[in-house]
């Protein structure tokens, strides 16, 4: 869900200047609408031919606005586009370390899956008790992202639980910010595990 959001922002962040640019070229094209008003006493009465709307455009849209406003345009996306592809990078390296560190602490084999897209998800939902099958449940259309982000949670309260910690501490994960803190408890917090065991 997180990944179709970052795709949706990545194209918005694209398609933005786009539209912008068509948007000030259609008000450039509007065509004022003529009419006789004089039985309306809420309209003022314009005479269309004082009003050259050709020269207007041109003296406020010269070829050197346009310019600079591209230039600008372009240096904003730049910058927007830089810090969204390192703002994302630093958040899936930070969060397949934690992810890595936990299945680590919990025993887990092959704890390189936090790494690799899909594997990391099968390998959260192994950590918290619940079938890796069930991310299929992802490909019907409408409510499987529901289920599977249901399933997301109690997963992370089982995590939370075998970590020592409460397992309503896991309930931060709907909390964007909170979610990166929570896995970073987990992963770098105390090592106390709670096994069925120790119970």
């Amino acid at each position: 869900m997180k990944k179709l959001l970052k795709i949706f922002m990545l194209f918005l962040l694209i398609a933005l200047p786009l539209s912008s640019k068509k948007v000030a070229l259609a008000e450039e094209d509007m065509i004022p609408i003529t009419g006789d008003y004089n039985d309306y006493d809420d309209y003022i009465d314009l005479d269309f031919d004082d009003l050259n709307f050709s020269d207007k455009i041109n003296n406020s849209l010269t070829d050197e606005n346009n310019a600079f406003a591209t230039l600008l345009a372009t240096i904003f996306g730049g910058f927007f586009l830089l810090f969204f592809i390192t703002a994302t990078l630093v958040s899936y390296i930070y969060y397949s370390l934690a992810l890595q560190k936990i299945a680590d602490k919990l025993g887990e084999k092959n704890s390189w899956y936090a790494w690799i897209p899909i594997f990391n998800i099968i390998l959260f939902f192994r950590m918290g008790d619940q079938n890796p099958w069930l991310i299929l449940i992802a490909l019907i259309p409408g409510i499987g992202g529901i289920v599977l982000a249901v399933l997301s949670i109690i997963a992370m309260c089982n995590i939370c639980e075998k970590r020592g910690y409460d397992k309503l501490l896991g309930l931060l994960s709907l909390i964007p910010i909170a979610n990166f803190v929570l896995m970073g408890i987990l992963a770098w917090g105390k090592d106390k595990v709670t096994t069925p065991e120790s119970k």
